[in-house]
């Protein structure tokens, strides 16, 4: 399946992509063409590809991008000539409502938080769904996941609280089952070492 047009729009994950599959070009907007079928709206800005929700680098050659509007994922190589559309629009299995973040995961694999139906899906990058692990509302994975845990936080709504307050979650993938939990605050030099690692591009 080939992708129809479609468009991403954002600060810094068009540009991210200008800037890692095609030559450099100009700061200002512009509309880039990459590929025959897929153009991508870029706009100025300066952010780690780590740290971007749309766009997930699966190694030097390939990566994943999610466009947010059409409740997919596009997977594809420095060429774009291999194009893998993942998911579609709708609540069952593998599909996406509102999907929120996208990340690498070990093996070629993607994983893709839905906010809406609160689970975090896991595909290959040839479209595969691998695993569904249900989250908390809003939750968010700090960095990459591992091959059985998921590790992230979620943006608390009791009165009072903070971001920083909000417990780090470790996830079980396997048995879609939160395993742990620990409020940043009495983190550990090891669990913050994966939010700092994630700021810092290496996450």
């Amino acid at each position: 399946m080939k992708p129809q047009l479609l468009s991403v729009h954002g600060p810094a994950i068009a540009l991210l992509l200008v800037m890692l599959f095609l030559p450099a070009c100009a700061e200002e907007d512009a509309a880039v063409r990459v590929g025959p079928t897929l153009t991508l709206i870029a706009e100025s800005g300066s952010m780690p590809p780590s740290q971007t929700h749309s766009l997930a680098l699966l190694d030097e050659d390939h990566a994943c991008v999610l466009l947010s509007y059409e409740k997919q994922v596009i997977c594809g190589d420095r060429s774009w000539s291999d194009v893998t559309v993942i998911g579609k629009e709708g609540l069952g299995p593998g599909e996406l409502d509102s999907p929120a973040r996208v990340v690498r995961g070990p093996g070629h694999t993607v994983g893709v938080t839905d906010y809406r139906t609160q689970r975090f899906t896991v595909f290959s990058k040839d479209g595969e769904l691998l695993h569904t692990v249900s989250t908390p509302p809003l939750f968010f994975p700090l960095g990459a996941f591992g091959a059985d845990t998921l590790i992230g936080t979620h943006i608390p709504f009791t009165r009072g609280d903070t971001v920083g307050s909000a417990p780090l979650q470790w996830i079980s993938i396997p048995r879609n089952e939160v395993i742990r939990k620990e409020k940043w605050s009495h983190a550990s030099e090891a669990s913050r070492a994966v939010l700092t690692g994630f700021s810092a591009g290496t996450g």
